[in-house]
């Protein structure tokens, strides 16, 4: 029996269109960094006088908002490519299995996943911020949302981290099926293999896959919490300076 075999090429694979690219980065919450301004140290600590532990501080915030610029760029970019491909595989969907629609699903599944990191890293780089700002001292290898709640005075602060950490549990647990189970975006007939005593017991594991439909829909609203949650933190910072 002949095999219904396709062969994909890199021809096959296309960038959204210049309009398509437009429309979805309208559709993505504005991402914008805290502003952190860099400083020349000659001109900090000798004409401004500060002190070699303030342009230490400021310098450090500086590269992370640097560090959080850049994130933002790749996230914006693997967004547009993401929902180009989710509306383009939504629109083959009731179609007969053909190249162009697994194309779309396989596009989409690699964009979601690096929306998902990048997202993290972001969050992640804020941490570091908050922790710098707020003059923590938190080692950085250790800061997390659990070590600057147990150091901050901010109560403010405090209560965002609380709902950013509510608002994101999905989005961390789609996030790290991809890096260390079994990503949530593929069906699972994995076999299954229990003893108990002398009782051996092989089974299957079915479960559906999240559909792209339902993973996009996290990834705008965590993207859309997020960008509150930088915001209100930017809004902070503004009034306790």
């Amino acid at each position: 029996m002949k095999k219904n075999i396709k062969i994909i090429k890199s021809d096959d694979f296309k960038y959204p269109l210049k309009t398509e690219g437009t429309k979805s980065k309208i559709s993505i919450p504005s991402l914008t960094t805290f502003g952190f301004e860099y400083n020349n140290s000659i001109k900090s600590i000798l004409k401004n006088k500060k002190s070699y532990y303030q342009d230490n501080k400021e310098k450090n915030l500086n590269w992370w908002d640097t560090c959080i610029r850049k994130n933002f760029i790749k996230l914006k970019s693997a967004y547009v490519h993401t929902l180009k491909n989710h509306n383009q595989y939504l629109i083959k969907n009731g179609a007969e299995p053909s190249k162009d629609r697994y194309i779309y699903r396989l596009q989409f599944d690699i964009y979601a996943e690096t929306v998902y990191n990048v997202l993290i890293s972001s969050k992640n780089i804020a941490f570091q911020i908050l922790n710098i700002y707020y003059n923590l001292n938190i080692e950085e290898n250790k800061v997390s949302a659990k070590s600057i709640k147990k150091k901050m005075t901010d109560s403010f602060i405090e209560e965002r981290l609380v709902s950013l950490e509510e608002h994101i549990k999905s989005t961390y647990k789609i996030r790290n099926s991809f890096t260390h189970k079994f990503p949530e975006n593929q069906k699972a007939y994995r076999a299954d293999y229990s003893k108990k005593g002398n009782l051996e017991k092989q089974s299957t594991i079915i479960r559906n896959e999240f559909k792209p439909q339902e993973i996009m829909l996290n990834i705008d609203e965590s993207i859309r919490f997020f960008a509150i949650f930088i915001n209100d933190l930017k809004m902070n910072m503004k009034l306790s300076s």
